[in-house]
């Protein structure tokens, strides 16, 4: 993610047309809909595989009857998963699974609450009021909150789409970029009447850019129109895309960003100070929660900013949450490497001050694993082969560290261990 800092205001774009620019979804994006290749008889086949010989009851439900219909299967195919999983699990199991992955963001629960009751009204037919704004400092949780959900998912509703989409690739319509009309299109399942109707969640990502003034060349406000458009989308109008109608009132729409601009702007502000003043005691706490006040006074627009109910601050990690991901992030290197690993005092502290920096605590993992993979090749090139736990890597400070092996590493390890002990009790 770009640092926004020293941006400004106003930025300008190039009208130059361009009706081949993919659009940015996630990676898996051509796996959305896993059944789209199954005809009707091989997905009532498929039906029975996943759910253990469904009784005929059970499938005369999913199919309503009318077994000529696949797209009509498929809706029915995603509530009756929908309210299966309701029924075999509570709130609390969905919420101690996701919590597992996603370390020090106590307002998870009131977000995993949000996509509960979407999924609830969902398969209940009742009106969908879902949309959620997130904002997060850099590197606290967003597109790790993403990627856990698309995972749970996956394994438990597997009809449910669940997609990623990166805004700033969107540009008003004929411009260079790709048209938002195109957010739905991997969400969409025709109805009676042959138009699309989106199902899942959509997580936008860089929402926060999406509100500043951008100046296209031609003198208009290019995200102004951006934005005009995403309107459009999440009120659950009939919008025009690639494959035909479609709208977007079945969806839930999770807007995220880091909202850095916002935050720049606030403490700017509050630098500005008289002569005299004490700083430190007119400073705005700069991990605040960011409010609508805040988005509209940059540019975002009330129509857009009011069709989002709730916003959800994620808060900036604190010493202990820094201090488990770290402990976290050695496990699964400890497994995926077959060794113990050492982390001095010094350099835990050096990984502290690196999760306070723009990207937050998502480059800890790159820093530690760099070393890791550094010493493991060392180690392997010394000795013809390794037992499984007998190699000892101990990480000293940035570009630091030292391996042993066997014995050697055994003693190594007690004495590295027994530092830390003396510093913690």
């Amino acid at each position: 993610m770009k640092n926004e800092k020293n941006m400004k205001e106003t930025n300008t774009i190039d009208e130059t047309k361009n009706d081949e620019v993919p659009v940015a979804w996630d990676d898996d994006l051509i796996m959305s809909d896993p059944y789209s290749n199954l005809t009707d008889a091989e997905l009532i086949d498929k039906l029975k595989e996943n759910f253990n010989a469904l009784p005929q009851d059970v499938v005369d439900y999913v199919i309503q009857g009318e077994p000529d219909r696949e797209i009509g299967t498929k809706v029915n195919l995603l509530k009756y998963e929908i309210e299966s999983w309701l029924n075999r699990y509570t709130f609390k199991d969905f919420y101690q699974e996701i919590k597992k992955g996603l370390i020090g963001q106590p307002n998870l629960r009131l977000f995993l609450g949000n996509v509960y009751n979407y999924l609830y009204c969902l398969v209940e037919d009742r009106p969908i009021r879902n949309n959620v704004l997130l904002t997060a400092p850099s590197g606290c949780g967003k597109t790790e909150t993403y990627r856990l959900l698309k995972e749970y998912f996956k394994k438990y509703i597997p009809s449910l789409p669940v997609h990623y989409f990166d805004l700033t690739s969107i540009t008003s319509t004929g411009f260079k970029g790709a048209d938002a009309q195109e957010i739905l299109r991997p969400f969409s399942l025709e109805n009676d009447e042959g138009k699309g109707v989106g199902y899942g969640l959509c997580f936008l990502d860089e929402f926060d850019k999406k509100l500043l003034p951008c100046i296209a060349t031609n003198g208009g406000d290019a995200n102004y129109e951006v934005q005009t458009s995403l309107l459009a989308i999440v009120e659950g109008e009939d919008v025009a895309t690639r494959n035909g109608i479609c709208n977007g009132s079945k969806m839930m729409f999770i807007g995220m960003g880091s909202f850095d601009y916002f935050r720049d702007k606030r403490d700017s502000k509050t630098r500005e100070i008289g002569f005299g003043a004490k700083e430190d005691s007119t400073r705005e706490d700069r991990y605040v929660p960011i409010t609508r006040e805040d988005m509209i006074k940059v540019g975002g627009s009330n129509e857009l900013i009011g069709r989002f109910p709730l916003i959800i601050n994620y808060q900036r990690l604190s010493e202990e949450a820094v201090d488990s991901i770290i402990d976290k992030i050695v496990y699964d290197l400890e497994s995926a490497y077959q060794c113990r690993i050492v982390l001095d005092n010094k350099y835990r502290n050096l990984l502290h001050k690196a999760s306070l920096e723009n990207f937050g605590c998502r480059l800890i993992d790159s820093e530690i694993r760099e070393q890791i993979l550094s010493e493991y090749t060392k180690a392997l090139s010394e000795v013809l082969f390794i037992s499984k736990n007998d190699l000892y890597i101990r990480i000293m400070d940035k570009d630091k560290c030292k391996h042993y092996v066997g014995k050697k590493g055994r003693k190594a390890d007690k004495e590295a261990m027994a530092e830390l002990l003396d510093y913690f009790y």
